[in-house]
């Protein structure tokens, strides 16, 4: 896989990091669907690529004042969006997952835990907030990796319950994160028009 660095990327970064929607907006479009590919080709699920990508968007919107420092914010991109990739198949038990040679991509880029951190913290507010049983079923699901039929097992419940509860939970977390980082919420918003 390779991202294509845009022309003017330092600029752009450089106004991200004094909180210009318009110039993010402009390196989520430049930078989106080649990520989403990637995630795509290798796990086989879309669903997971947009989950993936809003993750790996919000936290370059969180690093923001962070991103002028990288020697390539592209190398940043693909290695944050691999290392969720791993960690959502990790989580799901994924039996499709392709073999693909990581090796080949950059591994100079360190995450920043403080970024890491404001990023877990947005995340388990938004699982806070959940109703019981779809805070449940989403750690049963996202942390244990269970599947829904051992979900539904364990909550006493049917599987399709356990679908919808996943759903709605999904859906709220998305919701809260979309609304703790508006940026991020508009840029999806308006990337999804195309």
């Amino acid at each position: 896989m390779s991202i294509t660095r845009i022309q003017n990327e330092a600029e752009l970064l450089m106004k991200v990091a004094q909180g210009d929607q318009r110039s993010f907006a402009q390196l989520f479009t430049a930078y989106h669907d080649g990520l989403y590919q990637f995630v795509v080709r290798v796990s086989g699920d879309k669903e997971m690529a947009r989950e993936i990508l809003l993750d790996v968007f919000t936290r370059a919107w969180i690093a923001r004042n962070e991103l002028p420092l990288l020697n390539s914010f592209t190398d940043w991109l693909f290695i944050v969006t691999r290392n969720q990739l791993i960690r959502a198949i990790r989580k799901r038990n994924t039996s499709k997952l392709k073999i693909v040679h990581f090796d080949d991509y950059p591994r100079s880029v360190t995450d920043d835990k403080s970024q890491e951190n404001e990023y877990e913290r947005i995340m388990l507010k938004a699982i806070e907030q959940l109703p019981p049983k779809q805070q449940q079923a989403f750690l049963l699901s996202r942390q244990a990796g269970f599947d829904n039929r051992t979900i539904a097992k364990q909550m006493g419940i049917k599987p399709g319950s356990v679908k919808k509860y996943l759903q709605w939970a999904q859906q709220s977390v998305m919701q809260f994160v979309k609304s703790n980082t508006a940026v991020i919420a508009f840029i999806i918003f308006l990337h999804s028009g195309k």
